[in-house]
Parts: structure tokens; C-alpha cells; sequence
């Protein structure tokens, strides 16, 4: 019990007060601990002479600078202007701002008195980068505690970097010094320039830090080259511009008059400026005049190359430009002798790219020349000998394979010397929309159109055409010939996707074929292992889906195929092995299947492919289906009375006169078992029927 009372008696010392006991009703009673003497009362701070805040302006609001280094320089006052005093080593105070950006001087300082403020990454706009005020101080007495303070504001701006390359003839100039002239800033209403302590590496390159906001020019120098300025630059705070790009080339101007050789001015002729050190090259246009005119043509050695539309093209001049200099280069050229025009679309507009004959109706005789140009010009080289051989005239025409071709243009001989505009008629249209495999709409498509003239000349493709798609994945194209077509649109991107197959449709003239939407396949990924009829892997067997994408085996037989379909066919095939094709493979979207383990046998003369389904030969019929050209005896085909020459329109009610081969086996395919009906033409071309056949498995000889 008594070291009880210790512990209590030592805690209560501690909190200042003593409990004790009292032996009548044992209740703690406090005693009051003696209290230390009072403290004298503190003098009260005088007051700074001079106080402020250093901000800049972030989300819109004015908000302090912390860290900022303020300074203050003070000169006795003797009654004049504070504006005009130079504080060259005057005494100098300096203090740095708090979290808050403020700041204050409590320093017995008085007189005219110059403040400065500056931070790291922050800059005033001026050509040192600080911001300044000048102001007047009284004299205080000592212990002064009532006066207020001086209060300045300063407003800073967030430094920027312009970062670029210095080129002479197109090539990095290694060395060149930059600087910097600032036109517009707001913290100087003159401009200014800034030398910074910057070069060009080996590639031409250079960053400088610290810009101010505003409207920038940025110099370059180099002591072989001479000086480049580029354009003014608007600098936002704390922003970055593109990239600058100063050229070092010396240049000068070439200028002249191109006429033909009856002194008749050409216009449209076209001079080429070439730099004969890089090879590079640059082309005036003679206007309605024939007057060209270059400027900024590189200054050393050039070649001055006048050539025109039905002109022979004159000899090459080479002359040496100065710098700085201006060039006169006049040039006559020589007509040529043969047939010219030009080629319009059907709003006026010229067409490159399109080829046009001339032919006498009365011979036969044929003149044709090279595609027009980009102005849609042609010239037909005739020499005048050769029109001997046209009597009366020439017919003209002109075709391009997005257009129709123009009307015939009838032109007699005494009019052939002139100019003969042909015009080409509008085309047909096509459009619909293009999704991925998850219903997501691309930017681009490919397509791959053909023209099906059903039996007369087979298919005629036209050149794949890459689509820029609008927003949604719709598409709007035209050029196109009318007729009937068939074709392909591949992903522009992916090259596992299996191309949409666009079903027969009819472009007409007037109104664009609307194709709807047009979707690729889902797709998924399949795995397995193929051996041979022991269980050897066999390496560098192919997998392939049809009009899809292929893959083969590794070392141990093992294979991945992606952008598989469900209800695709897949064909395995080695060589010296018979080919075995599976059909109607299920797979989930974005999901892997594994395919197991697929046995192919050696070939041993008994055939030459295994699958599961009707036992026949096909090919593509003339006009439209799958023609069977050879039914397998004893085949599936064969016992449901199929004879060779027969022509599937449909498979279980889908009509194939516009799918692919590939596509039309892949719906005739099956497990071995499993039904199939299809529509058939007889041989001799009597009325179709529907045959049920029951798939099985099939030997291909």
C-alpha cells in the first residue's frame, strides 16, 4: 500500500498538484503546487518597412509563388527622382518568399529604393527575367511599431521551351548559336533580345529553356553558314511550340519569260530549279504571260529546265546563283507535232489517269498516247506524214476506269491541229457501313470489287480501292462503271480477319447500290497438334481456313491459327500425306479452342484427301452456283442421285449463285451422319430440285 501512495504522490508532482489522504474518509484532497514567477511581457515586433507577394496566375486565379527571391537596394534620399537612380553597388537586402508567396523586410532601411524579383522556371518577361518596382522608404524612428509597410506586388510567368533543328540544304548544321528576339512579352512593352548559352548538336538540334510568353522570333548563327530567323512564334505560359525549323541555305531568285518559237508567251510551262550539290528540286508555273518567277532557289551551281504540255523539252542551262541575287532565265520551246486535249469528269473537273484513242473511221488507223497528266492534258505524238493516212478526220474518245467512257468526238482534219476537251460520264456509287468483329466501326476498308459479266468474260477486277471511312464506319464511293459486281472487303489493319464477302449487287448510274451494313465475322483462336497415323508430330504441316488465314506446325507438330470463324472449314495438309478437311469447327469470340490431335494418313495411291461430306469435285459455274464436274462412285452425292454436271444454286436454303467456291464447300461440308439439302440444276438444264444427301466420309481421289 505504500508504494502505492509513492507512485500516486510522484504522478500528481508531475501534473502539478499533491493528493493526499485523509485518515477520516480516506477521499483524495488536492494541495496547490507553487506557481514559477510571471514572465516580463514581450516587446512587440516593429513592423516591416516593406512587405509583398510574388504570384503568378494558375486555373484562372492569382495564387503565390513559394521560394521566390526577392531583393531590395536603397539609396539615401536627396530629393531626386527614384526612377532615375542608378543602384550599382548600393548595399543589397534579400529575402525569399513563403509557402504563401509573401514576403517582408524589417531592416531599418529608408531613401529611393530599387525591389527585384525572380524564381527558377518563372520569368517577368524581361530581358533578365525579373520583375522590378522602385519605391521611396521613410525614415522610421527606432521601435516604430504603428507605421504600415510598403506593400508591392509582383507578377511572374511561367518559363516555356522552343526546341528545333538548324538545316542547310536539307541536312543538321552541327554549331550554330541561337538567341532569341522577343517582339511582344508582358513584362516589357519594347521588344528585347536574349542571348542563351546554346548550340546545335551533331544532328542540327537544340532546346532552349527559359522563354518567355509572347511573340518570339528564335536566330540562328554559324560562322560558315551566316544567320536564319524563323517566323514569329506565339508562346504560351509554361506551353512548348512545334518544333522550329531554321534553314542556313544561302538562296536568290530565278526569274524569266518562256515563249515558243514565234515569240508567243506560254503559260502553264513549267521550270525546274535544280540545286545541283543536293539534286533537289524546285518548280516555277509560267502564269497567262509565260512570266515564272522563284524565289528562295538555292544560291551555288543550278540547272534551269523549261519543258510545257506539247512543247519539246529545251536543253538544261546551268548558272551559277549567288546569294542574295536576282537570276533572269528566259527559254523558247518547240512545238511538237500531234494530237492534244484535255480530259474532264463530269462536273468539269480534270481527271488523271485516263486514256484516250483517236481513230479513223475511214482506216481504221489508231492513235493513242500515254494517261493524262494531273490536269487531265493529253498529246498524242503524230507526225505530220502519218495524218496522210486519215481522209476525212478522227474520232476521239477517252475511258477511265472509274468513269464511263465520253461520247465519241468526231473531228475533221482541217480541225485536228487545235485543242479537243473530251468528257467523261459519271459513274456509279456504292455505299453502306463497316464494322469489326465486335460491331466497332472502322476508319478504313479495302475493297475489292469485280465486275461479273456472267459467262460473257468471266470476272474483270478492278484495282483494290482503300475507303476512308466517315464517323459510324459508313462509306459513299463512286467511279464505278455501272454493271454487276461481286467482291471482297478486307480489315485494312488486322491480317487475320477473313474478308466480308459482298453477294452479288447492281450498280446503276444516278443512285449510289446501298450494300447496308457489312460486318467481319467474330473471331477466335485454334489450337492442336497434327501426327502422323503412328503419333509423329509432323512439322511444317499447313492449317488453312478458306479466304482466311493460314499457319503451320512447329517442331512437335504443334499449331495456333487466329481469326478463326465459327462454322468455318479448316484444311490440314503435309506432304506426302492426304489432305484432310474439318468442317463446321465452333469456336467462341475472342476465345481458344483446342482442336486436339489431328492424324493424317500417308498417301498409299488410294486417294489423295479425306473430309466428311458429298463426294465430289466442284468449281465456280459460269453463271453463278457450284458446279460438280466429278461425283465420287458410291459417294453420298452418287446414291442420292446426283450425276456429274450438276449445278448447286442453294444449300439448306441459302442461295450460293454469288458466294465464293470456298464458302459454298464450307456449307456442304458436315460431320459424317448430319443431313444436307440442296437445290440442283440437272445437266441438261431442266427445272432445279431439292435433293437431301446424307453426308459421309468421303475419299478424294
Amino acid at each position: 500500500m505504500r508504494s502505492v501512495r509513492i507512485v500516486l504522490l510522484v504522478a500528481a508532482i508531475a501534473l502539478g498538484a499533491v493528493w493526499t489522504l485523509r485518515p477520516s474518509d480516506g477521499e483524495a484532497q488536492p494541495i496547490e503546487a507553487a506557481s514559477p514567477d510571471p514572465a516580463p511581457p514581450k516587446k512587440p515586433k516593429p513592423k516591416p518597412v516593406l512587405s509583398g507577394v510574388v504570384e503568378r496566375e494558375l486555373l484562372g486565379r492569382r495564387v503565390g509563388i513559394p521560394g521566390a527571391l526577392v531583393r531590395l537596394q536603397c539609396l539615401p534620399e536627396d530629393g531626386g527622382d527614384a526612377l532615375d537612380a542608378d543602384f550599382d553597388g548600393a548595399p543589397e537586402l534579400r529575402a525569399l518568399t513563403g509557402r504563401d508567396g509573401r514576403f517582408a523586410f524589417r531592416q531599418r532601411v529608408s531613401g529611393r529604393c530599387l525591389v527585384r524579383a525572380g524564381a527558377p522556371k518563372f520569368t517577368a518577361g524581361t530581358p533578365d527575367g525579373e520583375a522590378t518596382a522602385r519605391v521611396r522608404l521613410p525614415v522610421r524612428a527606432a521601435g516604430d511599431v504603428s507605421s504600415e509597410p510598403e506593400q508591392v506586388a509582383f507578377r511572374l510567368y511561367a518559363r516555356s521551351t522552343v526546341s528545333g533543328v538548324v538545316i542547310r540544304r536539307g541536312a543538321g548544321v552541327e554549331g550554330a548559336r541561337l538567341s532569341l528576339v522577343v517582339q511582344e512579352t508582358p513584362g516589357s512593352a519594347s521588344p528585347f533580345g536574349i542571348e542563351v548559352d546554346v548550340v546545335t548538336d551533331d544532328e542540327g538540334r537544340f532546346t532552349v529553356d527559359g522563354v518567355p510568353p509572347g511573340v518570339v522570333r528564335v536566330l540562328a548563327e554559324h560562322d560558315e553558314y551566316g544567320t536564319a530567323e524563323s517566323d514569329e512564334l506565339t508562346i504560351a505560359e509554361g506551353a512548348a511550340p512545334d518544333v522550329v525549323e531554321l534553314d542556313l541555305t544561302a538562296v536568290g531568285t530565278v526569274y524569266g519569260i518562256v515563249r515558243d518559237t514565234a515569240g508567243m508567251s506560254i503559260a502553264g510551262a513549267e521550270v525546274r530549279i535544280v540545286d545541283l550539290e543536293s539534286d533537289e528540286a524546285r518548280v516555277a508555273v509560267t502564269d497567262a504571260t509565260g512570266a515564272y518567277r522563284l524565289d528562295g532557289a538555292v544560291a551555288g551551281l543550278i540547272q534551269v529546265c523549261p519543258s510545257a504540255h506539247r512543247y519539246e523539252a529545251a536543253d538544261c542551262r546551268e548558272l551559277t546563283l549567288l546569294a542574295d541575287t536576282e537570276q533572269a532565265v528566259d527559254a523558247i520551246l518547240v512545238p511538237r507535232q500531234g494530237l492534244w486535249g484535255r480530259v474532264v469528269g463530269p462536273s468539269g473537273e480534270s481527271v488523271a489517269g485516263a486514256y484516250v484513242t483517236a481513230v479513223s473511221p475511214e482506216t481504221g488507223v489508231t492513235f493513242f498516247g500515254p494517261e493524262t497528266d494531273e490536269q487531265g492534258r493529253f498529246f498524242i505524238d503524230v507526225p505530220a506524214d502519218h495524218l496522210t493516212e486519215v481522209p476525212g478526220g478522227l474520232t476521239f474518245t477517252a475511258r477511265h476506269p472509274e468513269f464511263l467512257a465520253s461520247p465519241s468526238l468526231e473531228v475533221l482534219k482541217d480541225a485536228l491541229a487545235g485543242e479537243h476537251v473530251l468528257r467523261l460520264g459519271a459513274g456509279g456509287r456504292v455505299a453502306g457501313r463497316v464494322l469489326d468483329g465486335k460491331g466497332v466501326p472502322l476508319e478504313l476498308a479495302v475493297f475489292e470489287l469485280r465486275v461479273d459479266h456472267r459467262g460473257e468474260q468471266g470476272l474483270e477486277y478492278l484495282d483494290p480501292r482503300t475507303v476512308t471511312l466517315a464517323p459510324g464506319g459508313h462509306f459513299d464511293f463512286g467511279g464505278l462503271p455501272a454493271g454487276t459486281y461481286r467482291g471482297l472487303v478486307r480489315h485494312p489493319t488486322s491480317t487475320t480477319s477473313r474478308p466480308i464477302e459482298l453477294r452479288r449487287f447492281t450498280v446503276s448510274l444516278g443512285r449510289p447500290a446501298q450494300l447496308g451494313t457489312l460486318r467481319f465475322e467474330p473471331e477466335g483462336t485454334l489450337v492442336g497438334r497434327v501426327v502422323d497415323s503412328q503419333g509423329q508430330p509432323l512439322q511444317n504441316a499447313r492449317i488453312a481456313m478458306a479466304l482466311g488465314p493460314d499457319t503451320s506446325t512447329d517442331l512437335d507438330g504443334r499449331f495456333r491459327l487466329d481469326g478463326v470463324v465459327t462454322g468455318a472449314a479448316i484444311t490440314v495438309e503435309a506432304e506426302g500425306y492426304k489432305r484432310r478437311l474439318i468442317s463446321k469447327i465452333a469456336i467462341s469470340v475472342g476465345r481458344e479452342r483446342d482442336l486436339g490431335t489431328v492424324k493424317l494418313k500417308a498417301l498409299d495411291g488410294n486417294g489423295s484427301a479425306e473430309y466428311s461430306g458429298i463426294g465430289s469435285g466442284v468449281s465456280s459455274a459460269e453463271n453463278g452456283g457450284v458446279l460438280l464436274h466429278d461425283v465420287f462412285p458410291d459417294s453420298p452425292a452418287a446414291r442420292a442421285g446426283i450425276a456429274s454436271g450438276s449445278i448447286v444454286v442453294a444449300v439448306d436454303g441459302q442461295d450460293v449463285t454469288d458466294l465464293s467456291v470456298e464458302r459454298a464447300i464450307e456449307l456442304m461440308l458436315g460431320p459424317a451422319g448430319t443431313a444436307v439439302d440442296l437445290q440442283i440444276i440437272p445437266p441438261d438444264g431442266g427445272e432445279p430440285r431439292t435433293v437431301r444427301v446424307m453426308r459421309a466420309d468421303v475419299v478424294a481421289p
